[in-house]
């Protein structure tokens, strides 16, 4: 998925079930302005082990040290789906941190969500990076993490991804209104189609 994908999808899914928690728990670090903007930097920061993303281009310099810090030697440096793309590594540090500091429930959401909409792509996320990864980066035939067959699994940049986020990003949103406000009507989700639809024409 491209970065402006996993930041409409972070934003989108992040602002509605933060809406909908809300109505339960008064909690700051629930609030919606918060938890969104956490998600959508959350959304952002796996791709910094590639160097053509979108939070790399703005940070080169933590992107150098990410991709360094990932084994990524200068031929390998568009190398991704390293050390942050590792469901298990980032799952278990990110239930961690947040039971440390709960401030960080809006970033691992967004974090999360990123991983999420790889796992539907050709190159999938890692699992157990440090095991199955050799000199050419992670290999393609262990390692990989994906949700959905071969079959159905879409390229990163194509238009069937864009498609694939627009609808869980409905789905998400449909399902967290659905929860926090009863029962949608047709006003609703018209409303709710036309605003995602407004956020994913631009990517």
């Amino acid at each position: 998925m491209t970065g402006r994908t996993h930041l409409s999808f972070g934003i989108i899914t992040a602002a509605a079930f933060s809406t909908f928690v809300l109505k339960t728990d008064s909690t700051y670090y629930w609030h919606p302005i918060l938890f969104t903007g956490l998600a959508a930097l959350g959304s952002l920061v796996p791709d910094l082990d590639h160097e053509k993303s979108i939070l790399s281009n703005k940070l080169p310099i933590l992107s150098y040290v990410v991709r360094r810090l990932c084994g990524c030697g200068k031929e390998q440096f568009s190398v991704n789906r390293t050390y942050p793309h590792d469901v298990v590594l980032m799952g278990i540090l990110g239930i961690l941190a947040i039971l440390k500091a709960p401030i960080l429930l809006g970033f691992f959401f967004g974090y999360w969500g990123h991983l999420f909409l790889d796992a539907f792509t050709y190159k999938g996320d890692s699992y157990l990076y440090f095991f199955f990864r050799n000199k050419s980066g992670l290999n393609f035939k262990a390692g990989r993490f994906y949700l959905v067959p071969s079959a159905l699994r879409v390229g990163s940049e194509s238009t069937a991804a864009k498609v694939l986020a627009f609808f869980l990003s409905i789905g998400f949103a449909f399902l967290a209104m659905r929860f926090g406000n009863g029962l949608m009507n047709y006003d609703d989700v018209t409303t709710l189609v036309g605003n995602v639809s407004g956020y994913f024409q631009g990517i």
